[in-house]
């Protein structure tokens, strides 16, 4: 009977029960939480991917084919060290002077499909006559290396939307 009683008196016991029944939330929290950064980071990239292509489109005075596809490549470089998924489409739209706004061109090249909302997107960045804007939509499926706490997978789509720097609208060749 002293051992029972040796036992109870010993506060490593007590120490390890309580280690045992903290240690597991505490390691989901730090995978968690190492998650989430990571997920937060491959948003930020890829609000920079968007903004980079909607720049360097509007520099441009006419988009070729082959520029767009070195836009594209230098997209998928900012994006490192993620890989995956990375899909982008850039459109003109543009305020005319007969009073109407409409969508020039759009550009699929870096995998992206056809804005359908394209329209809708430009028309507040094209308040009068003659103003035109470039919008690209830039979409990165993000998968989680492990998947312990998140979802496996979240969806990162941003909008961004660039004002012509060479002239009143980009053309498309």
């Amino acid at each position: 009977m002293a051992r029972p009683s040796r036992f109870r008196a010993d506060a490593r016991a007590s120490i390890t029960v309580e280690f045992a029944l903290v240690a597991p939330v505490m390691v989901t929290m730090l995978f968690g939480s190492i998650s989430a950064a990571r997920l937060v980071r491959a948003s930020i990239k890829t609000w920079n991917v968007a903004q980079s292509l909607g720049d360097l489109v509007a520099q441009q005075t006419t988009l070729t084919a082959s520029a767009m596809t070195d836009f594209c490549a230098g997209g998928r470089l900012t994006l490192a060290p993620f890989t995956g998924a990375l899909t982008a489409t850039v459109a003109s739209v543009t305020f005319g002077a007969s009073g109407t706004r409409a969508v020039d061109w759009q550009d699929t090249t870096c995998g992206g499909a056809a804005l359908s909302n394209a329209l809708a997107l430009g028309t507040p960045y094209t308040p009068n006559p003659g103003d035109s804007v470039v919008v690209v939509q830039a979409t990165y499926v993000y998968t989680f290396p492990p998947s312990y706490v998140l979802p496996s997978s979240f969806t990162l789509t941003r909008t961004t939307y660039s004002r012509p720097r060479a002239g009143t609208t980009v053309g498309h060749a």
